[in-house]
């Protein structure tokens, strides 16, 4: 999880994570498998505990537990919804989960996966092995319920970026661009701060290779740079939020390579479900277009006999874009405008199943 230090920091931090629990248990909910039984649902990297909260007050049969790996978000937690009946613990991820063979419903792992993935070494493996041990302590037709930001599917496609860089401050020095609240940049120069900082393209010599600055708001750059410069610059509210997401791969899988890590975890392939989809405000300003995603999903689940009825259970989306009036232009090295429905998704949606 990320590291929060200054209080500022802290609360916006918190706050975003509170705005978004009752979209995150809605989604979950959608996909919890039925049974007459008491079920134990799992939200793996819960945090401060509210997704796991609101899924208690909607099934107060059930139990649920929370886990992180974080004793501040454990804390809070247990101060905020310890009194409602849910269940939080801090686990050590060396040490695998703390439940038995075949014990647990489901496993609710939403914004965690390239958690895994970035403070392992940038590495598949350690994704591998939660997965295989959430495949363990589930019950026959138990799921892990994945909700993750999406890496494009041709990750290495090159791109032309244009870059406004009249809205903001442009500071031509590298001690200036550094010292500058992000906040107050000007998209172009935000891109040019935000490949100085990024660690993952600092580690990656063959990707800075294929970044190219055209001139002062122009970059032919891999589309999967591009998608993580989008994320990035929704997290100029502190200097320190800003250098701290500058540690970590925010897509760190696209749909083939998440579906590749779960049969490699022990997942049979004829249950592992994983779609590309598009989130409200995500990147951009709301379109009118609407998108499959998580839509497809449930049909695919409806189909297979996952779920009950998706005429109940529907999930609402969004499809958005980068727009022109953003200062911010896609193009493809054909000259294409470059959408994001086309090659951007936000988020990968996944639902594993143990037979």
């Amino acid at each position: 999880m990320m590291a929060v230090q200054d209080e500022q920091t802290s609360r916006i931090y918190t706050e975003g994570l509170d705005s978004a629990a009752l979209k995150k248990a809605v989604f979950v909910a959608q996909f919890l498998p039925v049974s007459p039984d008491r079920r134990l649902i799992v939200d793996f990297g819960c945090m401060t505990g509210t997704v796991a909260a609101l899924l208690k007050r909607a099934y107060p049969q059930d139990d649920v537990e929370g886990l992180d790996i974080n004793p501040t978000y454990i804390r809070e937690a247990e101060i905020r919804y310890g009194a409602e009946g849910v269940s939080f613990s801090l686990i050590d991820p060396g040490r695998g989960l703390p439940y038995v063979e075949n014990s647990a419903s489901a496993f609710a792992a939403q914004a965690v996966l390239h958690e895994i993935y970035t403070y392992n070494g940038f590495q598949h493996q350690p994704v591998v092995d939660t997965l295989n041990e959430m495949h363990r302590a589930l019950e026959p037709g138990g799921r892990v319920i994945i909700r993750d930001p999406a890496k494009p599917d041709d990750p290495d496609e090159q791109l032309h970026i244009t870059l406004n860089n009249t809205a903001g401050r442009n500071p031509h020095s590298l001690g200036e661009l550094l010292q500058a609240p992000p906040s107050e940049l000007s998209q172009a120069v935000l891109m040019r701060r935000f490949i100085h900082q990024y660690i993952p393209l600092q580690r990656n010599p063959s990707a800075q290779e294929r970044v190219s600055q055209l001139n002062e708001n122009q970059y032919i750059m891999p589309a999967w740079l591009i998608s993580e410069f989008f994320r990035k610059r929704t997290f100029v509210y502190t200097p320190e939020y800003w250098d701290a997401e500058m540690k970590e791969q925010n897509a760190a899988f696209n749909a083939d390579e998440l579906r590749k890590l779960a049969i490699d975890a022990g997942f049979k392939q004829k249950n592992v479900f994983i779609v590309n989809g598009f989130e409200k405000d995500f990147y951009g300003k709301v379109t009118d277009i609407g998108t499959y995603g998580a839509k497809f999903l449930m049909d695919r689940a409806l189909a297979m006999g996952y779920v009950e009825s998706s005429s109940e259970k529907k999930i609402r989306e969004y499809a958005t874009h980068i727009k022109e009036s953003e200062d911010i232009a896609i193009r493809d090295m054909n000259g294409r405008w470059v959408d994001q429905d086309e090659r951007l998704p936000s988020h990968l949606y996944g639902l594993l199943v143990k037979e």
